[in-house]
């Protein structure tokens, strides 16, 4: 089943009052509420357009693919959706060592000199 996991993009973000930063994006109440429960069966495609560049991302961060009652092969694209427990959030970052934080500061360094 393919869903909208909007919490999980915001936790990564780090952004700690998902209703507040949805609202603040034009969302309605009444929408904020069924996304952030789970319960949207979908969203318009402006509403999708705005969370995606507020989150700076792209629709595919925001689905989810649960394969457990799918007959695809492991080979089919949507596959990619299946997310793993991803627990990671900007938060483990500020508990990070100074050194660490070095030396994940070159890392992205070096990603960045190679993607220009």
């Amino acid at each position: 089943m393919l869903r909208l996991n909007i919490s999980r993009v915001m936790r990564i973000r780090g952004i700690r009052n998902p209703y507040k930063f949805l609202r603040d994006q034009g969302i309605s109440h009444a929408v904020v509420n069924r996304l952030l429960s789970g319960k949207s069966k979908g969203v318009k495609m402006d509403q999708l357009q705005r969370i995606c560049l507020a989150l700076h991302c792209t629709p595919n961060d925001l689905m989810e693919w649960d394969n457990a009652q799918s007959s695809l092969s492991d080979e089919h694209p949507i596959q990619e959706l299946v997310r793993v427990d991803d627990n990671f959030s900007l938060e483990d970052l500020r508990k990070l060592p100074l050194e660490k934080l070095r030396e994940l500061e070159e890392m992205l360094e070096g990603n960045s000199k190679i993607n220009h």
